[in-house]
């Protein structure tokens, strides 16, 4: 049974904790309801409505597993996609999507199907590979490879994910300075900085 109206709560947290929840709800319409519960209730019932469903490529390690860590930990829902999962994944227990290697048409198409009717509120595509190598010695091949998952794989899987994405879905693109064309003064890396930029073409395309 839902608690009365508690005399000691904070007002003015509460109108403004509804006001900065972007959940596409009538602002005054739920802090009114939300007023009336005690602080527990209040905090409980708050995070059901802003808990968001994230999907987190390349999630098996590094900024990845980060992320999910992270989002589970504040209480989000998490579907971890990679190529394989590890140790350090498996321990979050958030769901884990495997034999996701974005450069593949029938992988990703996969993942779509599993995915099918799922909702997505975020979509963080930060599957990357980097390969560096230098003028004298370039492999194009490896730069074939590295657009591929950098800027192909991430258009791949948005385009095949777009089903699971409504308005007001958030699309993430990884990027790094690495990326940045004005502040490239160290040269190299001609695969990995070429594929970023191209990526983020795409995320300014998708925008």
């Amino acid at each position: 049974m839902r608690p009365g109206i508690n005399r000691g709560f904070d007002l003015d947290l509460s109108i403004q904790t509804c006001r900065n929840a972007s959940f596409g709800l009538d602002h005054r319409r739920v802090c009114w309801e939300f007023l009336k519960l005690d602080r527990e209730t209040f905090i409980w019932e708050l995070n059901l409505i802003i808990m968001a469903t994230y999907l987190v490529t390349g999630a098996s390690g590094g900024i990845g597993c980060e992320y999910c860590r992270q989002l589970k930990e504040r209480g989000d829902e998490v579907i971890a996609a990679c190529r394989s999962s590890s140790p350090d994944l498996d321990k979050l227990g958030v769901r884990v999507e495997t034999g996701v290697d974005i450069t593949s048409d029938a992988a990703v198409r996969g993942l779509a199907a599993r995915l099918a009717g799922q909702p997505l509120d975020v979509l963080i595509n930060n599957a990357g590979v980097l390969q560096s190598i230098p003028l004298d010695h370039l492999d194009f091949d490896s730069i074939r490879h590295q657009f591929e998952v950098n800027a192909i794989g991430t258009l791949r899987l948005t385009q095949a994910l777009l089903p699971n994405l409504s308005e007001g879905s958030k699309l993430i693109l990884m990027t790094s300075r690495m990326g940045s064309i004005g502040d490239n003064t160290s040269g190299g890396s001609y695969g990995y900085r070429m594929s970023k930029v191209a990526m983020s073409m795409a995320g300014k395309s998708l925008s």
